[in-house]
């Protein structure tokens, strides 16, 4: 289907929830396992994904704040990042895909949805301003990300600067391995997407919603979209911009 396409355009990350769900997601029988193999048959984005991705162990997570977004009976919707005890920050086509979604953290600990505080410009789902806060029914015990990029006035991201991303396609916990992702720019007439490089690595669905994470651990921004040329090479990776909508958030979630 992507192959067919007419043009470069933006494949929304809502897209992903439902066209590409029967294509790439992992059976809901057995999610939190052992990533996939790589089919005989030659598949191109599931052999690059599973290729640019690694599973941190659970004693040993590098990023505990990150966790899955999903339904009642452990579908996995997205990922998330907790900034509080009680907030979580996701993406908007993630927060509303389903009622009663829960916070599902990488030990298994699951937590439900009580409240969700959808970006204003973002009533219809588009993808110009994907971004919303969730809050939970009880407070999280992992240690949350209290530090957004764009809280300090001196915080910059350079060129090509190395970028690690935690993800949850096909269910499973995945973390990108160094140098897949690099900082390749802003868009000059969207400044709150961050544009995610080289073409040859993509997030997937289930992804949506994760953080995004420079060398210094700091969180730059989450997870939305990927798009495509007319042959279905990967044009480039985006995410949402923490230091364009820090203020916004802000102003739901103050800096502890």
């Amino acid at each position: 289907m992507m192959q067919n396409l007419s043009r470069v355009r933006y494949l929304s990350a809502f897209l992903l929830c439902t066209a590409l769900w029967s294509c790439v997601s992992a059976p809901t029988a057995s999610p939190h396992r052992d990533i996939p193999p790589v089919p005989e048959i030659t598949d191109r984005v599931l052999k690059q994904t599973v290729q640019f991705w690694s599973q941190p162990p659970k004693d040993n997570d590098p990023y505990p704040a990150a966790g899955a977004i999903t339904r009642s009976n452990g579908t996995v919707v997205g990922t998330g990042i907790l900034i509080s005890p009680v907030h979580v920050l996701t993406e908007a086509h993630v927060a509303t895909a389903y009622d009663n979604l829960r916070w599902e953290e990488y030990d298994g600990k699951s937590i439900a949805i009580c409240k969700m505080f959808i970006h204003p410009i973002d009533e219809d789902i588009s993808i110009d301003h994907d971004i919303a806060i969730l809050s939970l029914e009880s407070p999280s015990t992992k240690k949350p990300h209290t530090n957004l990029f764009g809280d300090d006035a001196g915080d910059d991201v350079e060129s090509n600067e190395s970028l690690r991303i935690v993800g949850y396609s096909w269910g499973l916990r995945k973390l990108s391995d160094p140098h897949v992702f690099t900082y390749y720019g802003r868009l000059i007439k969207e400044p709150h997407v961050l544009v995610l490089m080289p073409v040859n690595a993509s997030v997937r669905h289930g992804d949506s919603g994760g953080p995004v994470y420079t060398e210094e651990n700091e969180l730059i921004g989450i997870v939305t979209h990927f798009r495509l040329l007319t042959n279905g090479m990967i044009l480039d990776n985006g995410c949402a911009s923490l230091e364009y909508y820090q203020p916004w958030v802000r102003s739901i979630v103050p800096k502890p």
